[in-house]
C-alpha cells in the first residue's frame, strides 16, 4: 500500500460519522500516529505469538538472520554488536567445535542474572554432549556461555529488524529527507490493520466517539 492511499483512507474514515474536526490533524501528526501503532502491533505479536501463528506470518517480512563474530572469554563467548535495526529476538545459534568436531548446538536464552546458577545445575549448563547451551543480552552483544566445555566460533541471530519509518508525502521531515510516495513493506490486509489502529487513536484526541467506536468494532472483528 502506498502512504497517499494510507492517508486518503484515514482521513475517509476519520468523515464517516459526518465529522469536520479530522480536517485540523496535520498529515505530520498522522505520520507520527502511524509509525507508533507499527511499533506497537508489531511489539504485540512478536511478543506473544508463536512462529506458525498466522498473525506471525504478518512479521515475515521483517525476518532477518545476521552472522555475528567475536572473542571467546574464561565462560563464555561474547559477540560483536547486535545489528543497529535489531528489533526483536527469535533464535540463536552457536557454531562450536569440540576435539575436532564442529557444528551448531541448541540455545535458550536466559536472563544474565541467572547465568552463575545456570552454570551450577547440570540440567541446563553448558554441554556439548547433551547438545545444549544458553546465551544472554549483555551491553548490547550477546553472551553464549561454554563454560569450558567447547569453543564458540559464532554464532547466527535470526531476529524481527525494525519496521521501515512511514513517511507521508509533502511532510515535513525533521531529519531533512524528502518523502517519496512510498510502498509500505507490509502485506495490505495487515496495512488495513495499521489504518484502523491510528484512526482509533486518532478519533479518540480529537474526541470523535461515533469513529473511534466504529473503528474499534472493526479492530475487535479482525483480532
Amino acid at each position: 500500500m502506498k502512504s497517499s492511499i494510507a492517508l486518503l483512507k484515514i482521513r475517509e474514515r476519520l468523515n464517516k460519522r459526518s465529522t469536520q474536526a479530522n480536517k485540523f490533524v496535520r498529515n505530520e501528526a498522522i505520520q507520527e500516529t502511524i509509525n507508533k501503532v507499527v511499533l506497537e502491533r508489531c511489539r504485540k505479536i512478536a511478543k506473544s505469538a508463536e512462529q506458525t501463528d498466522e498473525k506471525a506470518l504478518d512479521l515475515q517480512v521483517l525476518l532477518k538472520t545476521e552472522e555475528l563474530g567475536g572473542k571467546m572469554k574464561d565462560l563464555y563467548f561474547e559477540s560483536s554488536k547486535i545489528p543497529t535495526d535489531y528489533f526483536k529476538h527469535i533464535h540463536t545459534e552457536p557454531i562450536v567445535t569440540k576435539d575436532g568436531c564442529t557444528g551448531s548446538i541448541s540455545s535458550d536464552l536466559r536472563e544474565e542474572s541467572n547465568s552463575k546458577e545456570l552454570l551450577g545445575d547440570w540440567s541446563s549448563q553448558p554441554s556439548y554432549e547433551l547438545d545444549q547451551t544458553f546465551h544472554t543480552f549483555f551491553n548490547n552483544r550477546i553472551k553464549v556461555y561454554h563454560n569450558k566445555d567447547f569453543d564458540v566460533q559464532k554464532l547466527y541471530l535470526t531476529y524481527y529488524k525494525q519496521p521501515k519509518y512511514i513517511r507521508f508525502p509533502k511532510t515535513f521531515q525533521y531529519d531533512g529527507i524528502i518523502p517519496k510516495d512510498e510502498t509500505w513493506e507490509f502485506k495490505d490486509d495487515f496495512c488495513e490493520l495499521i489504518i484502523d489502529d491510528a484512526v482509533l487513536v486518532i478519533a479518540a484526541d480529537i474526541e470523535s466517539s461515533g469513529v473511534y467506536q466504529a473503528t474499534d468494532k472493526r479492530i475487535k472483528e479482525n483480532e
